[in-house]
């Protein structure tokens, strides 16, 4: 099917899917050897669609104003009385003094949403391709009508799956290992 999935972007993501093939058999010498081989490949590409949280522009900057909730500064935990109390950000956001080199790093690995929102505001429509190729190969031969043999070989390869991750490299890396 190529019907549109609820969270595609308005162009359907691309969809192409080919097989092909072909068989031979015959005798090889009458009425006492035969031989059968065949051969398939399929080629696959199917755009996938994976809506994701990546962090706002905003919050890139540690400007957290968006949300509901408070941003405590977690320097100033204090222990009074045997409670502990915190102060919040002010205006919730965080000062870029106090920004960590490898936070910052591992947040730029991210890529910057491409929807509005604060869940759900980056779209990805990787394709994924596949092209598995198979063949078989078999002899018979008849020695005489109650001693017969046959060989068969069968082989089998997926080809290299290129499965995409959920993001674009290096923040989600691919699904499919040792891609």
């Amino acid at each position: 099917m190529d019907a549109r999935n609820f969270f595609d972007p308005h162009q359907i993501p691309a969809f192409h899917q080919n097989q092909f093939g072909g068989s031979l058999g015959g005798r090889i010498k009458r009425d006492k050897t035969f031989f059968f081989v065949d051969f398939q490949k399929a080629y696959t590409i199917q755009g996938q669609s994976f809506l994701q949280t990546v962090p706002t522009d905003l919050e890139r900057q540690g400007i957290f104003t968006q949300l509901k909730s408070l941003i405590y500064n977690p320097g100033t935990t204090q222990n009074v009385n045997g409670a502990i109390t915190r102060q919040s950000f002010p205006n919730n956001t965080i000062p870029q003094s106090m920004f960590s080199s490898i936070g910052q790093t591992i947040v730029n690995l991210f890529p910057h949403q491409n929807l509005p929102g604060l869940a759900n505001n980056y779209s990805f429509n990787p394709p994924r391709v596949l092209y598995p190729t198979q063949g078989d190969v078999r002899v018979d031969h008849r020695f005489s009508d109650s001693d017969q043999l046959f060989a068969r070989g069968s082989n089998s390869t997926s080809g290299d799956i290129i499965n995409p991750g959920y993001f674009p490299q290096y923040a989600g890396g691919p699904i499919f290992p040792g891609i």
